[in-house]
Order: C-alpha cells, then structure tokens, then sequence
C-alpha cells in the first residue's frame, strides 16, 4: 500500500472525511479571501495620497502665503497689524510720524520705520494700527516742532502745526469779516516762529485755548470820527459805556452839538489781536436837484414863482470803511463814482422891486 492510501485509510479510521477535490477548487475561485488583501492595498495607496496633499497644501500656504504685516523700528520689532497689499513702508512711516504730530507738533527723525509681510501670525497678536503707533512713539527718537505765537514780541503760547495756526486767523477773523471785506490785518505786530519743544515741558496749547489767551480784552485809547447820525447816545452803546463817561472823557457834556466829521475820543476794551478790516460798500445816493433864479423887476422882491419844478437824481457811490473790531473808524474813502441819472434844476422867478 502506497503511503498516501495509508493516509486516506487512517482519516477514514478515525471519522474524518476526505474533502471533494472539486468543491474545493470551486471554494478556492469563489472566496472573497483572495480579494479582500487588493482592496486594503489600493484604500492605504488613497490614504496616504490624501495625507500627502494636505502636507503640500499646507506646506503651500506656509510659504506662500500671509496674513498679517510685521513693523520694524530700525531693526527693533515693534509689533503686528493686518495685511495689507497696498501699504508700503513710507505710507506707514508717513501715518506714524503723521499720528504723533497731531498730540506734540511736527516730529522730525532719521529713523526708519518698515512693514515686512508675516506668515501665521495668531489673531491675538495683532493690533490696531493705534497701538502699534503708540509702541512706535516709545521707542521714536525725535524732535518736536511747535509753532509759538508771538504779539508784540512777547511769547503768547505754543500749537502743534501751521494748521492751527491757519485755523486761529480764521476764528480770531470771521467776527469781523463780511461779504463786503477786501482786506484784513491785525492791529498788534504778531508773528509765528518754528521752536524746538521738550514734550515734558511746554505743552501746546488747543485752538480754542490760545484764542483765549489772544482774546483777552485790553484797555485802548483811540480817536473816532463822528459818523453822520451819530448821536452821544449812539456812539456810547456802541462801544459800551455812557454817553455821559463819552463826553466827560472828550471835555463837554452830552448836551453839546456833535458834528459829522468831529473827532472824538474813547476809551474802550478790544482784544491783544483786534482786527481792522477794510469793507467795499456801494450805495444808491439821491441827488438834490438845483436851482435856477431868474430875477423879474416888475415882481415885488416878496414874490416868486416856480416856473420848473426840478427833479432829483440818483448815483451809485463805492466806499473803502475802515472798521476795528467791527467798529467805523476814520472817513469813508470813495473809490468809484457813477450817475445813474442826472438831476433837472428847478427854475425860480423872483422879483426885486422894492
């Protein structure tokens, strides 16, 4: 007996059944089992593929991407702020220096100030441009420049720039200024200077601050010509006092006469900067007509009789008045004259007999 009958003997022994040799060629084509190891090779190849395009992506945006901006002081790093593409190094420097002036004057530095783009920068880190500037200033060296405000050589406060300056002039002016005005000035000799200020030191001051300084009233002495119309009573009121103090500071009373084109003294308060300006004003004027006399012998000189009654005429007169502080001063000065219709006399018969 060969040995493998000897071994098919031995299972049959003991109640092991030999296996169909065609049932099992078929299980062997139709199981899954050999499958099955294709299918997790190609889902592992997927795996790692994916994994392998979240690193290059990320690796991507690390390198190539930005979102936020570093600032440098020199090469001292100062702080974050958001991306943007358009701003360059000089627009920031330019805002910095910019956002200092405006609380201590025109800054003036040779240091440098630049932007550099910055990757992944955690959003706690990043400030507003504020606060960077404000870290800015504490590492700046610089100068101050401030504009100090002299009147008649005395040294009245300091602003920050020729901006404040320009709105000073305004606010002290437009009090004063109509439509009519042609020309202002101030009456004190002032000027504006460009000083080195320590900002520990001298602080400047606000626009509405050194106003108050230039607004404070003076006691002045000056002449006033009597406008026509005037009266004691008027020119009191208008520059605040009595028509009686008017007239004991001019030595008469206010029962005098004034007259048109008299000169006359007050004492009144205007400011260190008053202003005196110069208004064009046009009138419409009536011309009184004229007479003719024409002399009839054969009349009683009691008699007379008006042959022509005239009629009157009319001109437009343009005048250069000089006010202070809104107050005429001086004589109107006429610059341009024009008639506008010519007045027709009236024609008078009298007579001259005795």
């Amino acid at each position: 007996m060969c040995k493998r009958c000897a071994m098919r003997q031995a299972r049959r022994s003991i109640g092991i059944e030999e296996p169909n040799m065609q049932e099992t060629l078929h299980a062997d084509t139709s199981s899954p089992q050999h499958t099955e190891p294709r299918f997790i090779k190609f889902l592992n190849i997927g795996i790692v593929a994916a994994i392998l395009v979240v690193v290059v992506i990320f690796i991507g945006l690390r390198l190539f991407s930005f979102n936020a901006l570093a600032v440098y002081l020199d090469d001292r790093f100062v702080g974050y702020i958001a991306f943007d593409r358009t701003l360059t190094s000089e627009e920031f420097h330019n805002e910095a220096i910019e956002f200092n002036s405006m609380r201590f004057g025109d800054i003036r530095t040779t240091q440098r100030i630049t932007v550099v783009p910055a990757r992944w920068v955690a959003a706690r880190d990043i400030s507003v441009r504020s606060e960077v500037f404000n870290s800015i200033s504490f590492y700046l060296d610089y100068n101050i420049m401030a504009r100090a405000i002299y009147v008649n050589g005395n040294r009245k406060g300091l602003v920050r720039s020729d901006q404040y300056v320009n709105q000073i002039i305004l606010l002290m002016t437009q009090r004063f200024r109509t439509e009519n005005t042609v020309h202002y000035e101030f009456t004190a000799d002032w000027d504006v200077r460009h000083v080195l200020v320590d900002p520990e030191v001298d602080i400047p001051l606000s626009t509405i601050e050194i106003i108050d300084v230039l607004d404070r009233n003076i006691r002045v002495h000056y002449p006033y010509v009597v406008q026509p119309g005037d009266t004691w009573e008027s020119i009191a009121t208008l520059f605040g006092t009595y028509a009686a103090a008017l007239a004991s500071l001019n030595g008469t009373t206010e029962n005098s006469i004034i007259h048109s084109g008299q000169t006359l003294y007050v004492n009144t308060f205007r400011p260190l900067l008053s202003v005196v300006t110069i208004d064009k004003v046009t009138t419409i004027e009536e011309i009184v007509p004229g007479e003719i006399v024409l002399t009839n012998p054969d009349l009683s000189e009691y008699e007379f009789y008006i042959l022509e009654r005239g009629t009157g005429g009319e001109r437009r007169v343009t005048q250069l008045v000089t006010y202070v502080n809104g107050v005429p001063r001086g004589s109107p000065e006429i610059v341009e004259e024009e008639i506008l219709r010519i007045p027709t006399p009236s024609i008078i018969e009298v007579g001259i007999q005795e």
